[in-house]
Parts: structure tokens; sequence; C-alpha cells
């Protein structure tokens, strides 16, 4: 006697799949991703650096590894005509590294969250939702949301000339 049997592989593939359900929640864990997010998640930060006639964007992708984050920073800076994303740093951190406020930062401002479809000054994703921060209210506040912005990253690449440039203070 001779038996064969018919099996669909795709079907076969699809039920050997462990669907991982993500305990990372970007519109929830913001403030506390470093803590919140596992092995599988990577979280990606886009900065638009441009104020006035200076024209730059960064980007980080932040990968959680054991115990630290793998954190990797791209940027794009249009005022030497270079229109080419060229890597920054690539820096670790421990988890529980409390020299990088980058979370405080994110919810001291977390007034400045847009909910519409407009583009954001600072653009966070996980790949299943995106939070934008927006730095409206004129020129002063803009100004100043960046010093705030370059004095938080500046802790991870104190060195880089990107992050000396300072903004006056245009309130007194």
């Amino acid at each position: 006697m001779f038996l064969t049997s018919c099996k669909d592989k795709n079907n076969s593939l699809k039920e050997d799949k462990v669907q991982v359900l993500p305990f990372f929640d970007l519109q929830k864990d913001y403030a506390d991703f470093k803590m919140k997010m596992a092995e599988t998640d990577t979280l990606r930060i886009w900065l638009d650096r441009s104020i006035c006639d200076y024209e730059g964007y960064e980007k980080l992708v932040i990968t959680k590894e054991k115990d630290s984050l793998k954190i990797v920073s791209k940027l794009k800076d249009y005022y030497n005509t270079d229109s080419e994303w060229k890597k920054i740093y690539e820096r670790k951190i421990f988890v529980k590294d409390s020299t990088w406020n980058f979370e405080n930062f994110l919810n001291k401002n977390k007034d400045k969250i847009k909910r519409d479809k407009s583009n954001g000054r600072i653009v966070l994703s996980d790949g299943r939702t995106e939070l934008k921060y927006s730095s409206e209210g004129g020129l002063i506040n803009s100004l100043n949301f960046m010093e705030e912005i370059n004095q938080t990253m500046e802790v991870l690449y104190p060195n880089e000339n990107y992050y000396l440039v300072r903004v006056l203070d245009l309130t007194e």
C-alpha cells in the first residue's frame, strides 16, 4: 500500500508562527520606553532641526539589547549642501542610565503632542503608531524647544559640533 499526503506548505508555515503581542505601547509608554521596550522592539525618532535659514534632520534608531539600549544617530545636514545621511554616533547605554533624560524631555513636553496629521518637530515611531511633537507658538518657542533638545541629546555625544549651536534666550 502506498499513501501520499498533499499538505499545503503555506498553511503549515502560518500555523507554526507564534504571534508575539507587543509589550511596548508607544502611546502609553513613551515616557518610560527604556524600561518598557522588549528586545524585539525598535523605536525610531526623527528630529527636525531646521530653524530660520538652517535645514537639517537627525534620526535615531533605538533597539533594546538585554539590559541596554543601542542608539544610532544619523544626520542629514543641508547647511553644508550635503543631502546624504551620515552616521554621527553609535552609543550603548544601560536601561537604568539616568544621564540621558530624553524620556523626561518627552514627558515634560507632552502638551506638544499633536494628534492630527501635521508634521512634527519630533516624531517617534514604533512601527505601529507615531507620536508627533510640535513647537508651535512662534520663533522664540521653537528656539527654546530646540535648545532643550540640544541639551538633552548632547549628553549622548558631547563632543559633536552639531550640538554646540546654542540658542540665545530671547525671552529677556
